[in-house]
Parts: C-alpha cells; structure tokens; sequence
C-alpha cells in the first residue's frame, strides 16, 4: 500500500483471509476493505472500536480579488448578473448590502466531495462527479484551542482512499483543541474551507 500498488496488496491480503489469530487477520481484512475503497467500492468495517477503520457516515476569511458595484432595479426581489469573466472558474464572495445590514457568502469552484467524520478526527475527499477518492489532496488544519488563539494544528495528504486523519498527533495538544478549521486544496480540483468539531471522548 505504501509503494502505491493496491493490486498486489490485495492479492497478498487474500492469502490469509482466514487466519487463525483475530488480530491479524482484521488486519488483512482491513488492506482488502482498503482496497476496495481506492477502487470506489463502499467498503465495510472491519473492526467498529478502531478509530483508522473506514466510517460511513472558519477561521479564515475570503478576500475577493476583485469587486463590482451593482445596482439592483427598484421593485424587483431578485436580479441576476454575469459575474466577471476573469471571477469565472475561481472562489468568489457574494457580498449584499442593503440599509444598514450587509450579508456575505463565500463560494469555492471546485469538484471535491468532502466528508466530514468528526468521532474519528477524519476527512474524506472524492470527486464530485465520479465519486472516486481523491489521493494526495493537500490538507491544511488549524486549531482554535481552549484560551482563544488559533495555531497551525498539522498538514498531510490524503491517501490513496482519499482520507486524511487531522487530529492524531503524538502530542495531547486536541485535548485543548475547542474547534478545527481545515483547508483542502487540490491543484486540478480546486479548494474548500471546512470546520469540525474535535472528536467527543
């Protein structure tokens, strides 16, 4: 699996499919059940108490690189405009302001499908369209602690299942961890903003 050569790990796995020792034989069961999950296939747990098992179930602002100013016709409660054709394809924020309240909404062009498993410290990224992992996907997490400041938390990729563990750290810095903040940037699929709650203990 680490060398990328999913194929050959699940015909090495298949030879001790019935293994006599519990342990190691969830541990095969967990490289086909990997596999499968590379391949598309919704894979099943192996083993519910451990938390690397496949599950199924901001701190960062947006700044426009560039604005416009339009001016909506009276009577009407709605209007629609093109946006700028240099804005087409890129995150953009939708900023409204009318009176004295202004609303703002923040939209990321991308194809990535993220999952969410905040029990297990977990993201999975696929592709929106074909539903297939993403593999290598930058994440990028930071971390609002118990006494307010928000520090660079950890950095990685996902693998070849398109997941990405963001709260295993050999240090007990989640414990002080109130809220996640993760961005996941994908060169040829784009990017989003995500938050999580850390795992409940």
């Amino acid at each position: 699996m680490s060398q990328e050569k999913p194929d050959q790990a699940q015909a090495s796995a298949a030879k001790y499919a019935a293994y006599p020792v519990d342990r190691w034989r969830e541990a095969f069961a967990a490289v086909t059940a990997q596999v499968a999950e590379i391949t598309g296939v919704q894979a099943a747990v192996v083993a519910a108490e451990d938390r690397s098992q496949q599950y199924s179930g901001q701190f960062s602002h947006i700044r426009p690189n560039a604005t416009q100013a339009v001016e909506l016709p009276q009577g009407q409660t709605s209007h629609a405009f093109p946006l700028p054709p240099e804005l087409l394809n890129r995150n953009v924020l939708v900023e409204i302001t009318g009176g004295s309240e202004t609303k703002s909404q923040a939209y990321y062009s991308n194809s990535l499908a993220v999952q969410l498993i905040e029990n297990y410290g977990q993201v999975r990224v696929t592709h929106s369209g074909t539903g297939q992992p993403l593999p290598t996907v930058y994440i990028k997490v930071y971390a609002q602690m118990q006494d307010g400041s928000v520090r660079f938390f950890k950095d990685g990729y996902t693998d070849l299942r398109g997941r990405f563990e963001y709260t295993s750290l050999s240090t007990n810095e989640l414990d002080f961890a109130q809220k996640f903040s993760l961005l996941i940037l994908s060169d040829q699929h784009g990017a989003v903003v995500r938050e999580a709650n850390p795992p409940k203990r």
